[in-house]
């Protein structure tokens, strides 16, 4: 195949920037939408109380059980042997928030003679909170609602942004947003247009806009796939060209591709190759020469950390030392004594660091000498090159466990 020329180059990045279809998907990101405007959209409280007043058949959305209905099905067709008695579910009511007596709030609750629906919501963590007793914060729910709602059908559901996302109880069928988008959303959002409930209409437009919304992280649900596949179809060749580009580490920075990219890149990325399963373009850096927060925020923009989700741990003094990256960014760190595989409780004895480098000094310090600020500091065992990354977003490139160092492999196989 013949190279493509710089000018053939340029015709085709203005062919996709103002393709009508490029255009529609931008101005629906790019319109006001109230439940962006309200930011801090990422809290599960936040969706908990949208999911809460979508499923409440009593709710002034004018749909009555209709949404209910429908994600009693969706739950259903993930449990072939479940079959859920909806006999009274006009009934039923809802509250966000349920206490178990002290021992912890349960997201959703939905209450009915016949039917007891709890949610558990997860937006960026799985399961991380145990009580005092050293029990799973699901186990909890779990056992408070099977005997306070004995005489119930129970049904317990884990509402999720990940697939990667679980709890330890294993009874909680797993829904996720895309799910709940794809099932409840949008066929309530036709049963609005039969309705003419268009005050309602609207409220799930720009609710399904916002968990879409392809600058938001975590990214909930792909919305718009039949325009991402048009664009796709007619942009496919300027498109491999652009990760082609991207690919190379020598790449011209201040070529009109790299401009284009940099300016579209949460599009093309979010909005048209993630919703139609194919990898997004990474660019290709010498990643060892980045150190500090410079290799953080690279690791977490590229989601290879994903904040409140991912660990990275290592050895040394026989011991496992573990730091986590909570939902804000800071680093929080503790140690094992022994081999550590995710499944042990880790105390987090140093909590809130705002660097990587700072959190793996002290929790090493913390470990030999018994404080942060020894006499006589040790030096760091390992560079973050050979920290290992758990539960982290490359795993889409096929990878369990990887180390930093890892990563540019990673990106050769992500870029093909």
């Amino acid at each position: 195949m013949s190279e493509i020329s710089t000018v053939e180059i340029k015709n085709m990045l203005d062919d996709l920037e103002n393709d009508n279809d490029f255009i529609e998907l931008r101005k629906l990101y790019e319109t006001p939408n109230c439940f962006i405007i309200m930011g801090n959209k990422r809290r599960e409280e936040w969706h908990s109380n949208f999911v809460c007043w979508l499923l409440d058949p009593n709710e002034n959305h004018g749909l009555g059980k209709f949404p209910l209905v429908k994600f009693l099905d969706l739950v259903e067709s993930k449990c072939e042997e479940l079959n859920i008695d909806k006999t009274d579910v006009e009934n039923m009511e809802f509250e966000t928030e349920s206490s178990t007596y002290n021992k912890g709030r349960m997201d959703i609750l939905g209450t009915s003679t016949s039917l007891t629906l709890v949610i558990e919501n997860k937006i960026k963590a799985g399961e991380n909170s145990k009580n005092k007793n050293g029990k799973p914060q699901s186990d909890v729910y779990f056992d408070y609602c099977e005997k306070e709602y004995k005489n119930s059908q129970r049904v317990y559901v884990l509402l999720k942004a990940s697939s990667y996302t679980s709890l330890e109880n294993k009874n909680f069928i797993h829904v996720t947003y895309q799910d709940l988008l794809d099932e409840v959303i949008k066929p309530v959002y036709e049963k609005c247009e039969e309705l003419k409930l268009e005050d309602t209409k609207s409220v799930l437009k720009q609710y399904a806009l916002d968990i879409s919304n392809p600058f938001s992280y975590p990214q909930l649900a792909y919305a718009n796939k039949d325009l991402s596949e048009k664009i796709y179809k007619k942009h496919e060749k300027i498109i491999s060209k652009i990760r082609k580009t991207m690919d190379d580490v020598d790449r011209d920075k201040e070529s009109v591709i790299c401009k284009f990219f940099k300016k579209y890149k949460k599009y093309i990325n979010n909005a048209v190759l993630m919703p139609l399963g194919k990898n997004a373009i990474i660019p290709r850096m010498y990643v060892k020469n980045l150190k500090g927060k410079d290799l953080t925020d690279y690791l977490i923009e590229y989601e290879y950390i994903i904040p409140g989700q991912t660990k990275l741990y290592y050895d040394r003094f026989g011991k496992t030392f573990i730091i986590w990256i909570d939902e804000n960014c800071k680093f929080w760190a503790g140690y094992y004594e022994g081999k550590y595989d995710d499944s042990q409780e880790v105390n987090y004895i140093i909590k809130e660091c705002d660097s990587l480098h700072r959190a793996a000094e002290d929790i090493e310090n913390v470990a030999k000498y018994g404080t942060t600020n020894p006499e006589k500091k040790t030096n760091l065992g390992k560079s973050a090159y050979e920290m290992t990354l758990l539960k982290t977003g490359i795993k889409r490139a096929g990878e369990k466990t990887i180390t930093i160092g890892d990563i540019p492999g990673i990106i050769n196989k992500l870029n093909i």
